[in-house]
């Protein structure tokens, strides 16, 4: 094997290497825009049990109002009530975004969110599917590639050492 292709196996190796490891860049880029995501989500979901706390003293506030005048409080309920509704439905996406963004699983059964460590669903006992296992065959088949680039980069270096000193003993005779 001569210096040529020695280097181009170098440079070969070298390349899945950089390739790999700017993988594993973007990667960690992603999970960063997660966590960032996630942080939205929880702030928006705080905003909107705000609001719907907001309209809950309005109405307990309004409705006793009208019990102290002696007042008919029934017809005035209406308008709060559908403005709570409107929030707890937009609760209930900004939940699922959340659940989506931890990995969460939505049970099949009874909806609630639950841990991508559950096997079984904290509520109703239903077997849930399982990606964490998917995530850890992910990581496993990228370290196991990058034993293998680094295996291969050390064999060729060896090689590469040897074929210098071969060159070297060729040179002196």
């Amino acid at each position: 094997m001569n210096m040529d292709e020695i280097f181009d196996k170098i440079k070969t190796y070298a390349d899945v290497a950089i390739d790999q490891a700017g993988k594993l860049g973007k990667s960690a880029a992603s999970k960063t825009e997660n966590v960032v995501s996630r942080a939205k989500v929880k702030y928006a979901i705080s905003e909107t049990e705000g609001q719907i706390k907001a309209i809950y003293t309005a109405l307990g506030e309004k409705v006793y109002k009208k019990y102290l005048e002696g007042g008919d409080i029934t017809g005035d309920w209406l308008e709060d009530c559908e403005k709570i509704s409107g929030f707890n439905a937009e609760l209930e996406s900004l939940n699922a975004q959340l659940a989506e963004l931890r990995e969460s699983v939505k049970c099949g059964e009874c909806g609630t969110y639950n841990s991508s460590d559950n096997k079984f669903c904290s509520k109703c006992g239903a077997k849930l599917t399982d990606i964490k296992d998917d995530i850890e065959e992910t990581a496993d088949k990228i370290i196991n590639a990058a034993a293998a680039v680094s295996e291969t980069v050390e064999e060729v270096a060896v090689e590469a050492a040897e074929a210098v000193k071969s060159d070297e003993a060729d040179g002196e005779e």
